[in-house]
């Protein structure tokens, strides 16, 4: 949770974006996935993201570890934009491989 919030925070600085940010800690779920239960897993966290998006105003959902990439495309027909660090990490590998 640090390493990503860390990074998280600094990119938002940078980026000049002032939110604060509300981690959820869903490692309850992790079990799922260690199964080899991936749309379980996928599922699960895609309801605990749409639990906190109805009790609260968010800007964006990062979905800051591989593993919960699967979830986004179950929010994908939300209101709120959701970011999946793979698809991050391979948009900012190709910029600078093309710059």
């Amino acid at each position: 949770l640090a390493p990503s919030g860390d990074l998280l925070a600094r990119e938002m600085a940078q980026a000049g974006n002032p939110s604060d940010i509300v981690p959820l800690d869903l490692s309850l779920f992790w079990p799922l996935f260690e199964a080899g239960e991936f749309e379980a897993f996928a599922a699960v966290i895609a309801a605990a993201v749409r639990d906190a998006l109805r009790d609260s105003d968010f800007g964006a959902v990062v979905l800051a570890q591989a593993s919960m990439a699967g979830a986004a495309t179950l929010l994908a027909d939300g209101q709120t934009p959701v970011f999946a660090s793979p698809e991050m990490a391979l948009r900012a590998g190709l910029a600078q491989a093309l710059a």
